[in-house]
């Protein structure tokens, strides 16, 4: 059977979150993206960045947000759970995995989504091996 790559979810994220990443960009997306910043910066401790007003994610390295974080909210950026911990380690996942922050600023909320999503391969029927599914 053919391995086809699923994008799943740390536990605990809200529906809503699902519901807004998942309106605005297909799974092969936000691999891709991932994959080209996992390349750039040769690190896996990611996050991708997006905004709901462009099709574009950005991506780099997790510090490199953690300061962009601190610039935005000062000493209250340290609230983020993220200044703490990688994705990986949010889900217990071994370093070499996929896995990463997402962060999608929605325009007028009064603060972003934050998401950790994770690689997931699975085996399918061959007429279902198209591509990415982020479930």
């Amino acid at each position: 059977m053919p391995i086809r790559t699923g994008l799943e979810w740390a536990p605990g994220t809200t529906e809503e979150s699902k519901l807004a990443i998942a309106r605005l960009f297909k799974p092969d997306e936000i691999l891709n993206a991932y994959r080209n910043a996992r390349r750039q910066h040769k690190t896996g401790d990611l996050v991708l960045v997006a905004t709901d007003q462009s099709p574009d994610i950005l991506g780099g390295p997790r510090t490199e947000y953690l300061k962009h974080l601190r610039y935005l909210y000062g000493d209250r950026a340290r609230e983020f759970k993220m200044w703490n911990s990688s994705a990986h380690s949010v889900l217990k996942l071994p370093f070499e995995s996929n896995a990463w922050w997402f962060v999608l600023h929605v325009s007028n909320a009064p603060i972003q989504i934050m998401a950790v999503i994770y690689e997931s391969p699975f085996e399918v029927e061959q007429e279902a091996a198209d591509g990415p599914v982020l479930s």
